[in-house]
């Protein structure tokens, strides 16, 4: 991606002087597992397939297929017809209608995979036989009988309403390709698209040098001034070469994958470890995205284990990982000088956009630990998830973004069974919730006024059933709700045992002493008992502890802790949403916009910015008319 104007990052806070209502009576909201109802996350994603498997196909033009559409109306479930408000975002927007219009596997990737995980978590099998529909259509419709590329990816789709693929450019793009899945449909044509990778990709048959484009009709190589040797395709290309390898045992496939491997490897500084995204055009001594190449190459490396390309991808990540870290603040650099490993910038590495390198490198690096048994890359994924949990989340975040930090947090927490992350989960996954299902579709963004593929959705959804799936197995689950008015006088809890004897459950208010409830298991496993809430608690936190002091699942002592909210005014006030521009050129101002709810209780707001890491500014504090406000930050140099 390539941006047009520099990145101007505001902190933003907001003051308000509160005139408090009394506590409003509403019923009680019950969450589960201390705050998230876990459940939500696989009926929210059941209701997405259901509604992708009766809106979402393709039905349109002379020839029906099983294939999704990439983009369909929120508010209609139907094919986009024209162009919604928030289109300029994407920064290959020029192509907005011609994707509303067609199917694109690639971008499906997830949604396939969660398709095939919601049946292994429910049982029924109507979404394997979907995703099966979708992979077999795919192959009798988009496969090139010329040179057996496929129509996927960045350029290429099928065109629904024509029945044909439209445009000719073959490349791959972020998640690895489904070519284990459809080897299962169709081997030969899974096959002769490995061998039409190195045919019509591979344009130098000895040092490997390939265009990250092909022709999908003819074959036909770019110029050379156009060609584009780009770093992650390298460890795209290992990736299917390795999964060729597996399924028919023929070396020349093994043979492509370490050639491959050596492109990058050969042109690295070897006292780095350190290569440029480009390298036989690039005059700039900089990179940027190793650490994709790192995860691909470790990825692939659990397809078959080649210690060649396996120590690659680990060196690549160690050295990323040792050079782009800052450990005064725990952050990470995005761009290094090949030379010496500096910063080359300002940067910090992406997290939330794009190609939310933090987590999948995070998830990578779970894997690396496995594979090399060195612990150090587990010490690594603390650290990325220390970093990203430090970072918040931004306004108008992807759904993909959430859904691969929602999996990394669950990877890390099954690999540590430390508690922490399953909760850092969980504040993502309630994030989605709460802004990004509308009419049983995931929007394209929270402010979002449709569903499209390539934002990755299938992403969350994968996600969100990695997640359901670790908290089924959890020994204990609660029901409590996430927040009591003050003038409530009991917290109500319910509790679900599946493997335990005694349950001990302390709690604490504020800052008092830690209190301590026992009881004897029944024959029953669901337990409900109240806590009286003191008078003098307001605007606090009630905090808990779950223990089970001789769980089967460990030697020592299980312990889950959360707390709940204890508010005067629960219905408000709220900040409902803050919209800035993402991209601002230097010497101009910034309009900043913000809603607030519940407006009657709000009597005054100020809002305080800063430029990069500046001295925080003040704006002049506004008194409060109405629910939606606009500010203009003057303008200033940014540094």
């Amino acid at each position: 991606m390539r941006l047009k104007f520099p990145i101007l990052i505001y902190v933003i806070t907001f003051s308000l002087l509160v005139n408090c209502a009394a506590p409003s009576e509403r019923p009680q909201d019950y969450d589960t597992q201390g705050g998230l109802n876990y459940e939500k996350c696989l009926t929210s994603i059941r209701i997405f397939a259901d509604v992708l498997l009766e809106y979402g196909r393709d039905t349109y033009g002379k020839i029906n297929t099983p294939m999704f559409l990439s983009m369909l109306d929120l508010k209609t479930r139907q094919r986009i017809t024209q162009k919604d408000p928030n289109w300029e975002r994407d920064y290959d927007h020029e192509d907005y209608m011609l994707n509303a219009r067609g199917s694109n596997l690639y971008r499906d990737t997830e949604t396939i995979r969660a398709f095939y995980k919601l049946t292994q978590l429910t049982g029924d099998s109507t979404y394997h036989r979907a995703a099966d529909a979708y992979l077999s259509a795919f192959l009798e419709k988009c496969v090139s009988p010329t040179t057996g590329l496929f129509a996927w990816g960045e350029h290429i789709f099928y065109h629904v309403l024509r029945d044909t693929v439209e445009a000719n450019r073959h490349e791959v793009e972020i998640p690895l390709p489904l070519v284990q899945e459809l080897w299962e449909v169709d081997p030969q044509k899974v096959q002769r698209y490995a061998d039409a990778i190195y045919d019509y990709h591979i344009y130098d048959k000895t040092t490997f040098d390939y265009d990250r484009h092909g022709n999908y009709t003819t074959g036909k190589f770019d110029d050379p001034d156009v060609r584009g040797t780009w770093i992650k395709h390298s460890g795209l290309f290992t990736y299917i070469f390795l999964v060729a390898y597996t399924r028919t045992g023929e070396p020349k496939y093994l043979d492509w994958a370490r050639k491959m491997t050596h492109v990058f490897w050969d042109r690295r500084n070897k006292h780095t470890n350190l290569v440029v995204d480009l390298p036989q055009y690039s005059t700039n001594p900089v990179c940027s995205q190793n650490l994709l190449l790192s995860t691909y190459l470790i990825e692939a490396s659990q397809v078959y284990r080649d210690d060649f390309i396996l120590n690659c991808g680990l060196a690549y990540m160690k050295s990323v990982g040792t050079y782009a870290h800052n450990p005064d603040d725990t952050t990470f650099f995005q761009e290094l000088l090949i030379a010496t490993g500096k910063p080359a910038s300002t940067q910090q590495q992406y997290i939330w956009s794009p190609w939310e390198l933090t987590p999948r490198a995070g998830r990578a690096a779970l894997i690396a630990a496995n594979l090399s048994g060195d612990d150090w890359f587990l010490d690594l994924a603390k650290t990325y998830a220390l970093y990203m949990h430090k970072s918040s989340i931004p306004p108008l975040v992807s759904p993909g973004a959430l859904g691969e930090g929602i999996r990394f947090y669950v990877a890390l927490y099954n690999a540590t069974s430390e508690m922490r992350y399953l909760e850092w989960a969980r504040q993502v996954a309630r994030h989605a919730l709460e802004n990004y299902f509308e009419n049983g579709l995931i929007k394209e963004s929270s402010d979002g006024y449709i569903y499209s593929a390539k934002s990755g959705a299938g992403n969350l959804a994968l996600g969100m059933l990695e997640l359901y799936e670790t908290e089924n197995a959890l020994p204990i689950h609660w029901q409590v709700p996430r927040e009591i008015a003050s003038g409530e006088k009991t917290v109500p809890f319910c509790i679900q045992l599946t493997d335990a004897s005694v349950l001990g459950v302390r709690y604490q208010f504020g800052d008092q002493a830690w209190q301590q409830l026992n009881f004897e298991p029944k024959a029953s496993s669901h337990f409900s008992f109240n806590i009286s809430i003191p008078e003098e608690i307001k605007n606090n936190r009630l905090r808990f502890r779950l223990e089970i002091p001789n769980s089967k699942q460990s030697n020592h002592k299980l312990t889950i802790s959360d707390s709940v909210i204890i508010d005067d005014d629960l219905n408000g006030p709220q900040f409902s949403r803050l919209d800035y521009d993402a991209y601002v050129c230097s010497g101009n101002s910034a309009l900043i916009q913000i809603s607030i709810e519940d407006m009657n209780s709000v009597k005054s707001a100020t809002l305080s910015y800063a430029h990069g890491k500046g001295e925080r500014m003040r704006v002049k504090p506004f008194s409060v008319h109405g629910s939606t406000y606009q500010f203009k930050v003057p303008r200033r140099r940014i540094r």
